[in-house]
């Protein structure tokens, strides 16, 4: 398995973090950076089997919308309503992304990769990932 921290380890925020292997890539978080000065990630060279949001923070789901539609998105239920809900609030339309929900304890697969999440708050997952590789 192979890792590359696209942002989010010299800084608080816009968290991207890319696992991959010969067959499958994932992406855990999507983040709008909460600085000016974070570096810029085309989102649209990334091409990920799918991407898992931890948590409904801006700084963890913000540029899904720069995510083709057809990738995806795996959130925790309560999570996604509560993104919903916000655009709701602004007057945005909801993402037209393909999302799955997840449930704490409950392993699922995607490709190469077995998540489990781990529920930590009522909106925060922690996720063990392993990969089969052959």
């Amino acid at each position: 398995m192979k890792v590359l921290i696209h942002r989010g380890s010299n800084e608080i925020g816009g968290t991207c973090i890319q696992l991959s292997t010969d067959k499958t890539t994932i992406l855990l978080d999507l983040g709008l950076p909460l600085s000016n000065d974070s570096k810029a990630i085309d989102v649209s060279s990334l091409k990920p089997d799918a991407v898992l949001i931890s948590h409904p923070h801006q700084d963890h789901f913000g540029l899904i919308d720069l995510l083709a539609p057809d990738i995806p998105v795996y959130i925790g239920e309560l999570g996604k309503r509560l993104i919903d809900a916000t655009r709701v609030l602004l007057g945005k339309d909801l993402h037209k992304n393909h999302f799955h929900h997840f449930k704490s304890w409950h392993p699922f697969h995607v490709g190469d990769f077995t998540i489990t999440p781990y529920l930590l708050s009522a909106t925060t997952s922690w996720t063990q990932i392993s990969a089969t590789t052959s």
